[in-house]
């Protein structure tokens, strides 16, 4: 219960991650592009898609209607998932979840990590249709490696689960070693118990990257600013 509780609300803060880092590139878009940023993406051509996107739909119109585009892309995440881990965990009170079990049709983990995937690939390629449509007049704050940290974060993290659960499953990962006096642990919670303590070791490097980033990009807007 504790780990499906703590999962919630760290795809909780995953969907605020990425709402403050569209908000902050929008926020600077709008207060520095004259005469707007509608205005000044109207004058570029229109943003193809990339494949295989662009097989199955056309590309958005410039102006307005692309960042309309862009900006749904982004709060069906926001909002979706919240809701799927709110579903999640209701599920687990019900006995229903199956966290870790992939490959199990009877419980709800598999669907729920299949929406989160989608949903979560869906905005992040809706930041990289922004991001390239706006490169240059983002240039000044350098966004780059902010969103590739953000989405370094969201998808390894992700599919590093779903590669636990598999090898846990498949038995390449053995559970057999734990002593079953001190430990009731299945091969759920084996893999659970991979994968937090990973992300525990992992977000502390991801933190000094975080913090490095921070720094280069301060220096690099104060020399943009203050040029010698």
């Amino acid at each position: 219960e504790m780990c499906i509780r703590d999962s919630t609300v760290r795809e909780c803060y995953e969907a605020y991650v990425v709402w403050n880092f569209y908000t902050y590139c929008m926020v600077y878009l709008q207060e520095f592009c004259v005469p707007g940023l509608e205005h000044a993406l109207a004058r570029k051509p229109r943003q193809h898609h990339l494949w295989p996107i662009s097989v199955i739909l056309g590309p958005p119109r410039v102006g307005e209607p692309f960042v309309r585009f862009c900006r749904h892309g982004i709060i069906q995440f926001v909002t979706l998932r919240p809701f799927c881990a709110s579903i999640a965990f209701l599920t687990e009170a019900k006995g229903v979840y199956g966290d870790g079990q992939i490959m199990n049709p009877y419980v709800s983990y598999p669907y729920l990590a299949f929406v989160n995937n989608l949903s979560a690939a869906w905005a992040m390629y809706c930041l990289v249709l922004l991001y390239r449509a706006t490169r240059e007049e983002l240039a000044p704050i350098s966004p780059f490696y902010k969103f590739a940290s953000v989405k370094a974060i969201i998808f390894f993290s992700f599919w590093q689960s779903m590669l636990i659960a598999f090898l846990v499953n498949r038995g390449i990962i053995r559970v057999n070693w734990i002593d079953p006096t001190w430990s009731d642990y299945d091969k759920a919670d084996c893999a659970n118990a991979i994968q937090e303590f990973l992300i525990c070791v992992e977000m502390f490097f991801f933190a000094i990257l975080e913090a490095s980033i921070n720094m280069v990009q301060q220096m690099s807007q104060e020399q943009y600013v203050f040029p010698n």
